[in-house]
């Protein structure tokens, strides 16, 4: 009985993952320039400019597929 409602919950908890990521690319928007990714960026890092071009300069370096690690 219990290994079905972990089932169940498993089920719910991939359906509501589905879910949000279907809402979110609705929203989501592409960063297709270096200073809107440094906005961004600065933003995340709790409005730190100096820290947000770092990243961003990182980010440039390793490509959209790479990994930055602070």
């Amino acid at each position: 009985m219990k290994r079905m409602l972990w089932l169940t919950k498993i089920v719910s908890l991939v359906e509501a993952v589905k879910k949000f990521m279907f809402e979110f690319g609705l929203i989501a928007q592409c960063v297709d320039k270096d200073s809107e990714l440094a906005d961004v960026e600065a933003v995340s890092a709790g409005n730190n400019y100096e820290l947000g071009n770092m990243i961003a300069e990182a980010m440039a370096k390793v490509g959209c597929k790479g990994v930055v690690t602070l």
